[in-house]
């Protein structure tokens, strides 16, 4: 699954707004979208998604990748892509099937 392939299957999707309000960070309101967010981190990555809610349906959401320091600062450049990899991608689609409107 590529992030592509994610953007078609999740826009104008219903969200089911009291789950997604418990299960995501609330990160603001700008006019008529409600921005929530989550990360999760891989071996070597930590991915941060943003979700934009538009009358009660995905509207968009956006991920960055960013490399994971160990807990002296220390982040292996040789291990780190910035492309999110298929498996991050289906880890982003496990975390968005689990607001939607049932």
């Amino acid at each position: 699954m590529t992030l592509d392939a994610l953007t078609q299957a999740y826009t104008d999707r219903p969200v089911d707004i009291e789950i997604i309000e418990e299960r995501f960070t609330h990160m603001g309101k700008f006019g008529k979208i409600t921005v929530y967010g989550f990360s999760f981190d891989t071996e070597n990555a930590t991915i941060h998604t943003e979700v934009c809610v538009k009358y009660g349906k995905v509207f968009s959401f956006t991920s960055e990748k960013e490399p994971r320091e160990d807990e002296w600062g220390y982040a292996p450049e040789e291990e780190f892509t910035e492309e999110l990899t298929e498996e991050d991608c289906f880890r982003i689609s496990r975390y968005l099937d689990t607001i939607l409107a049932r």
